[in-house]
C-alpha cells in the first residue's frame, strides 16, 4: 500500500522535474565557443550560476515538501503516526533550507577569500 503511494506521489514529481528541464533547455545563441578563452572570472560566474541553480531547487522543493507535510498534518485526524511522520517531514524541509543557505553563504565566503566580486 505504501509503495503505491510513493508511486503516486514520486511519477508526477518527476513529470515535472523532466518537463521543467526540457523547457529550461532553451536554444540559446553561443556567441563563443563555451570553453575558448576562459578566465578565472568565468569559473566563478559559472560556479556562481551553478549555486544559484541548485539553491533554486532546494527552495522549490523546501516549499512542496512544506506544503505536504501541512497535508499531512491536516489529514492526519490526530493519528499518531501520521503526526510524527509529518513532523519528521517540516524537519527535513528545514534541513533542506538550512543546507540552502549555507550554500549561498559559502558562495558569499569564497568570493571574499578569493576577492572577487560576488554576484
Amino acid at each position: 500500500m505504501a509503495r503505491h503511494n510513493i508511486k503516486k506521489i514520486l511519477f508526477p514529481a518527476l513529470l515535472g522535474i523532466f518537463a521543467f528541464a526540457n523547457l529550461a533547455s532553451a536554444d540559446i545563441a553561443v556567441p563563443n565557443p563555451p570553453l575558448e578563452n576562459l578566465s578565472f572570472e568565468d569559473v566563478i560566474v559559472i560556479l556562481n550560476r551553478f549555486v544559484t541553480w541548485i539553491f533554486t531547487v532546494f527552495m522549490i522543493l523546501a516549499v512542496v515538501f512544506g506544503i505536504f507535510a501541512a497535508f499531512k498534518y491536516l489529514t492526519a485526524r490526530g493519528d499518531p503516526k501520521e503526526v510524527q511522520t509529518a513532523t519528521k517531514m517540516l524537519i527535513y524541509t528545514a534541513v533542506a533550507i538550512a543546507a540552502a543557505l549555507l550554500s549561498v553563504a559559502i558562495r558569499f565566503l569564497v568570493a571574499e577569500f578569493l576577492d572577487v566580486p560576488a554576484p
